[in-house]
């Protein structure tokens, strides 16, 4: 996992547990993120992009949550990336997908999944206020669909070879 050189955000939320009750530990980004070794760099610095391509070169799948232009602009773009590495399985998690007017709005999966999806306002009862959700609930079933459809992938690339592309988003529009 590659994170920014300040770290996954998600991190921060350890201070909130042990304000709020009293525990040194991160239990969510700790379950999200069990099993995973990370790197800390800075992939739009020549050094930091040798880094990541040398991971890239041992790799079977790159998993992505970057919005399409920033990829494009740090030649992290699937087209780009696999002309180097054409068995590679490159999977794209986006809060919208990477075409239409929006493909580079940033969503979480609270504003977006929770919110704009109407899966808030679907689960309210008349009259009354929506119900608190569950963090990362949109988060963990887009990740299911990757993860089904990078499995896929791995499958057919040992059939022929090839890597693909695979997508999913919070929503689609469109």
């Amino acid at each position: 996992k590659v994170e920014p050189l300040t770290g996954d955000p998600y991190r921060g939320f350890r201070s909130y547990f042990e304000v709020a009750i009293g525990i040194a530990e991160n239990p969510p980004f700790e379950v999200d993120n069990r099993g995973k070794r990370d790197i800390a760099l800075d992939y739009s610095t020549p050094e930091g992009k040798a880094i990541l391509m040398d991971l890239l070169a041992d790799a079977d799948v790159f998993v992505t949550n970057v919005r399409r232009d920033a990829l494009l602009r740090n030649g992290l773009d699937h087209e780009t990336i696999s002309k180097k590495f054409p068995r590679l399985v490159y999977a794209c998690l986006t809060a919208l997908g990477l075409e239409g007017p929006e493909v580079n709005r940033p969503g979480f999966d609270v504003g977006m999944f929770w919110s704009r999806s109407g899966v808030a306002a679907a689960l309210a009862l008349p009259g009354q206020h929506v119900a608190s959700q569950r963090g990362g609930m949109g988060d963990h079933m887009t990740g299911v669909a990757a993860a089904a459809g990078i499995s896929a992938a791995l499958f057919q690339r040992e059939r022929t070879g090839k890597g693909q592309v695979i997508t999913t988003a919070l929503i689609r529009l469109g």
